[in-house]
């Protein structure tokens, strides 16, 4: 009798551990995630070529249409060209930061054009201009964009022009070398740029500026988006309070004119504080 009850209790005691092991089963270990491996894209090789106003990529891409084509022409007022001015996603996607810049340079559509007859200044036209292509909206995630637009920006001729006619100045550089100046205001490639970046690209935009060959305000722009940091650390932020500048308009290229206005820093301040800057 002892011995079945005793049994009894160990078959008893058996199974509600197997009942327990059911309803409560082993803390389960969490899968480790890893993080998405890192897209590697290719380094791009500039091509430097004799009297060519911008540098060559080997790995840019070309557009089917090319500017003020006959085709051009039967495009430009519909929607098609805004499509034949985008790259492909499996280009977007494996072509070099450098082939992007050079692409964007490439893009069959009037910058010109859209400088000449914006009513706004020349960097809500540039914003506009670099919304509206994907090669400039993938630049703007590349993580060496700052370092890849320096290296093409310095390396562009701006003695390159040899010929008289203003159209040809107009359409294939100069609004173009505009655009890449204004490339230097947007978050993304400053917020990329090391201590060295901002020395070297200030020095080049210094010289640039100090050869009083037409567009030095936007020089100055790009000069302050760059510096603005160090300009707030050195000044003081109550003297940099841009909200508090009744034109400024969160408008970064009335920083020059509102500073100077205000008399919280003149031009010549500016530029002595590049110049240090750069030592």
């Amino acid at each position: 009798m002892i011995f079945a009850a005793v049994l009894f209790c160990v078959l008893f005691c058996r199974c509600a551990d197997r009942k327990e092991n059911r309803e409560t089963p082993p803390e389960e270990i969490p899968e480790e995630i890893n993080p998405p491996e890192e897209i590697q894209y290719p380094t791009g090789e500039l091509i430097l070529v004799e009297g060519a106003c911008f540098p060559d990529v080997a790995d840019k891409y070309t557009y089917r249409i090319q500017l003020r084509s006959e085709e051009w022409y039967q495009l430009i007022h519909t929607t098609l060209l805004s499509v034949e001015c985008q790259l492909p996603e499996d280009v977007l996607k494996s072509i070099s930061t450098l082939g992007l810049i050079r692409s964007f340079i490439d893009v069959p559509y009037s910058i010109r054009d859209s400088y000449l007859i914006s009513s706004s200044r020349a960097l809500q036209t540039s914003l506009r201009i670099f919304s509206r292509f994907n090669s400039v909206q993938e630049l703007l995630t590349r993580k060496d964009a700052a370092e890849s637009l320096i290296v093409f920006y310095t390396a562009s001729d701006r003695d390159c022009i040899a010929s008289d006619e203003r159209l040809v100045q107009d359409e294939l550089f100069s609004s173009r070398h505009l655009a890449l100046t204004y490339l230097f205001t947007t978050p993304e490639i400053v917020d990329n740029m090391t201590h060295d970046n901002k020395v070297e690209i200030v020095e080049f935009l210094l010289e640039q500026y100090k050869r009083k060959r037409g567009g030095e305000h936007d020089l100055l722009c790009a000069m302050v988006a760059i510096l603005t940091d160090d300009l707030i650390a050195y000044f003081g932020e109550e003297a940099l309070d841009y909200k508090n500048i009744p034109i400024w308009g969160a408008i970064l290229d009335s920083l020059v004119e509102a500073f100077d206005l205000l008399g919280i820093i003149e031009v010549d301040d500016l530029i002595a504080f590049a110049e240090n800057f750069i030592k």
